[in-house]
């Protein structure tokens, strides 16, 4: 087992055992506002670059790291050459959007978004290039998604909505490997006229890859209207069993997304109950993940009712609970600190 050093600017050093990495005592210095110094890609191994990803937030989840570091440290390291190292980053970003980033910081989480990740989309490029390896093919679409939505990048944004009408009418002119998202990004401001293209593609498409795309987009639209349109098609269009929980799970994309999905259950448990085999019933708690206590306690008293115990309901309310004290505990110990270091970043 070697050793890896962590030199935490304004802070004590910190040791981190790393199984299986090849020289013991490497240091990599985190900068308070910059994250991993310039030459960090040549100190460590690919390898290591991503396990240091996953130490980071071992140090963050321990409180021996605090937020603003932690966001710092992912910057610096989202500039990595390695496609593999930058899929990590964005892994580890996800796992700290709910607790650190709450409404009033969305614009300030996108600044960070688009300072720390568009180099990484520029690397790689919009679209695939000839020779490209298949990690870098597979990273695309996820930064896409992540400057698109949460970034708010225009340009991102304009491209997604070319490429989507372009794929509307003729598929097979987009990569594939973009086109889920590009169609996903495209609907988020979609109109009714673009949800009805959409609904209309996905029940005249053959190929399954093409109605999943279309389905997803579907869950995608952000008007309120075109939501509960979406939600009513989930049983009255024509989905499979496999289906139904498509548009929801989009939806939980964001803060009142993820409300909506709950009491979409909620109000439709029934007709779940007459879709979907017993078994599955019992994983309806998990609409109540995420970082919100209110939803908890909603999804506590509405699964207390005898006639929504489904067999494995109690322990998975368990399991949900559990993941939000540790949601909970994560932003109060170190949600300050990110809030300090997303307003200190703004240029």
């Amino acid at each position: 087992m070697s050793r890896l050093t962590l030199a935490l600017t304004a802070g004590p050093l910190d040791t981190v055992e790393m199984p299986g990495l090849g020289v013991p005592g490497r240091v990599v210095t985190l900068k308070g506002q910059t994250g991993l110094t310039a030459d960090a890609g040549t100190i460590l191994s690919e390898a290591e670059r991503m396990d240091l990803v996953g130490s980071l937030s071992a140090l963050l989840g321990a409180g021996t790291l605090d937020g603003g570091r932690y966001l710092a440290a992912l910057e610096g390291l989202a500039a990595d050459p390695e496609p593999m190292v930058v899929g990590s980053v964005l892994d580890a970003l996800g796992g700290v959007q709910k607790p650190f980033v709450p409404a009033d910081l969305e614009g300030e989480y996108a600044a960070y978004l688009h300072r720390a990740l568009r180099p990484a989309l520029d690397g790689v490029g919009f679209r695939p290039r000839e020779g490209e390896s298949e990690t870098t093919t597979l990273v695309r679409p996820r930064l896409l998604l992540w400057l698109g939505d949460d970034g708010r990048d225009p340009e991102v944004q304009r491209f997604a909505r070319e490429q989507a009408t372009t794929y509307l009418d003729d598929p097979g002119s987009v990569p594939a490997s973009i086109a889920g998202a590009c169609l996903i990004l495209a609907s988020m401001d979609g109109s009714p006229k673009q949800f009805d293209a959409m609904m209309q593609r996905f029940e005249s498409a053959e190929v399954p890859t093409e109605c999943a795309r279309y389905l997803q987009a579907l869950g995608a639209f952000r008007d309120p209207a075109l939501v509960e349109r979406a939600l009513d098609y989930a049983f009255s269009g024509p989905l499979r069993t496999n289906e139904l929980f498509t548009i929801p799970a989009n939806l939980t994309r964001t803060a009142s997304g993820s409300d909506r999905a709950f009491r979409w259950m909620t109000e439709d448990y029934s007709t779940l109950a007459e879709r979907l085999p017993p078994e599955l019933m019992g994983f309806m708690p998990y609409f109540a993940d995420g970082c919100s206590a209110e939803r908890l306690e909603s999804a506590r008293a509405f699964f207390g009712e005898p006639e929504h115990q489904a067999t494995g309901t109690t322990r998975m309310v368990g399991r949900v609970a559990a993941q939000l004290d540790e949601c909970l505990a994560l932003q109060a110990r170190a949600g300050d600190s990110a809030r300090r270091f997303l307003e200190r970043a703004q240029p």
